[in-house]
């Protein structure tokens, strides 16, 4: 069966790979596939399974993502469709959540998808499908935004964990947050929320990895012991699913 997880940008992309890695035993299947509707992805494999995790740069590209994922569907052959699709995204403001289930909702529709469940954040649900010779088939859908029940992002959800594992380093933490809080007072470049979100997590990291930025982080990624962290083990039990 094929998956595949439309990200934000590329920190999500390794956060979620090395998770579903170390947690769940997906293998890396060393290959990426040639789509154009996306910057980066990566093949993990299990069993007779396998998941694309990929993204386009940013937010607003997840959900013409999805468009072109469904059409890829109703064009390709059953063997080639796409049977479960995750969007994982921040939870920038209190709308974000109704944002993303509305456009799913309408994507859908236009799809020619008949929903069988409700499409709710956090839950698997089904949708059945024709393609474009008229065979029928069922894709699950799954919402994440995280955090679940507060505004943040998925770098809040790795600096509140990696924070949580020592004093040392949620010192640093601490004081990134500070600097950044502090370093713009006229708002003249930090102006959405998730930018001081963003800088948090880039100052933290350029502090511990001042050079190397992308192969470290896959380091730090690939070392964190996320089978131990309840927190983020809640807001991906889902994936277990997968």
């Amino acid at each position: 069966m094929k998956s595949v997880i439309l990200c934000e940008g590329l920190t999500d992309c390794l956060f979620i790979q090395y998770y579903l890695k170390t947690v769940h035993h997906w293998q890396d299947g060393n290959s990426r596939a040639n789509i154009k509707f996306m910057r980066w992805n990566r093949i993990l494999k299990k069993n007779e399974n396998n998941v694309m995790i990929g993204h386009d740069g940013s937010c607003s590209r997840l959900i013409p993502m999805l468009e072109n994922v469904l059409k890829s569907n109703w064009m390709g052959s059953l063997e080639e469709t796409y049977r479960k699709i995750v969007i994982v995204t921040d939870r920038d403001d209190d709308h974000t959540e109704t944002y993303f289930l509305n456009e799913m909702n309408r994507i859908i529709s236009e799809q020619h998808g008949k929903i069988v469940d409700t499409i709710v954040n956090n839950e698997w649900c089904k949708v059945c499908f024709i393609n474009s010779i008229e065979e029928e088939f069922t894709v699950e859908f799954l919402l994440l935004v995280i955090p679940l029940s507060e505004n943040g992002a998925i770098e809040t959800v790795l600096l509140d964990s990696i924070a949580q594992k020592g004093a040392y380093d949620k010192t640093i933490i601490d004081k990134s947050k500070s600097f950044v809080d502090e370093i713009d007072p006229k708002v003249l470049y930090m102006k959405r929320r998730r930018d001081k979100l963003k800088a948090w997590f880039n100052i933290y990291f350029s502090i511990r990895v001042p050079e190397d930025f992308y192969r470290e982080r896959q380091h730090i990624f690939n070392s964190f012991p996320w089978e131990e962290n309840a927190y983020i083990n809640t807001i991906f039990s889902k994936l277990s699913e997968l």
